[in-house]
């Protein structure tokens, strides 16, 4: 994971200011993920009205990507001042901008095997409420950074959302940064020298 690049630096008050629109306990959450149920798209957009009743305000979503469910994802952005779709994002910058102003990130596909996105969410400093199976879990619960989702139900969904907002948010932040670290190119490359080193005999 290419941790100078995402990170929490990369955060843009600006685009905090224009996402909280005037609430600043508004919660923010950046969705970059292929527009489909295995993503969890039906989940986010399923739990939209139940989240917005339960925090007491409606919570701003960015959408970005494409996919089979982008139909809906574009109903959604019509039908609600706080749900945005801004297209597929092909600029590496502004995908570490969004991830890294908003405050937390989803990671609802149980099918990840290694989750780089998952990563870069988290050196930016997100909180993520995770699939309870695959790379999101293991990232998740190896963290200690969020919540993992008990059931693949909208209201499951709004319930961790909810959970993981009122939680110690920076704390939880701070920790998915701590942990996407021992990720980056040159840590993953210094471990795989050390492995290398201790199956033939070598010093560390």
């Amino acid at each position: 994971c290419d941790i100078d690049t995402f990170s929490p630096e990369r955060r843009d008050e600006s685009l905090v200011k224009e996402l909280k629109d005037g609430c600043p306990e508004r919660l923010t959450i950046f969705f970059p993920h292929r527009h489909c149920n295995e993503k969890g798209i039906d989940l986010v957009l399923g739990a939209y009205d139940i989240l917005s009743q339960k925090l007491g305000h409606q919570p701003a979503i960015v959408f970005a990507g494409t996919g089979p469910s982008l139909p809906l994802v574009k109903d959604a952005a019509e039908k609600y001042k706080h749900v945005r779709y801004i297209g597929f994002v092909n600029s590496v910058e502004e995908m570490a901008r969004y991830y890294a102003s908003v405050d937390m990130g989803l990671a609802l596909s149980g099918w990840e095997t290694f989750g780089l996105s998952i990563l870069e969410s988290m050196a930016s400093g997100n909180a993520i409420v995770g699939a309870a199976a695959g790379a999101a879990y293991e990232h998740v619960t190896e963290s200690g950074a969020g919540t993992i989702l008990k059931e693949r139900t909208p209201e499951a969904l709004a319930n961790a959302i909810v959970e993981l907002f009122h939680s110690d948010l920076t704390e939880k932040k701070a920790k998915a940064r701590k942990y996407a670290e021992k990720f980056s190119w040159n840590d993953c490359f210094k471990r795989q020298l050390n492995l290398y080193k201790e199956i033939t005999g070598l010093k560390k």
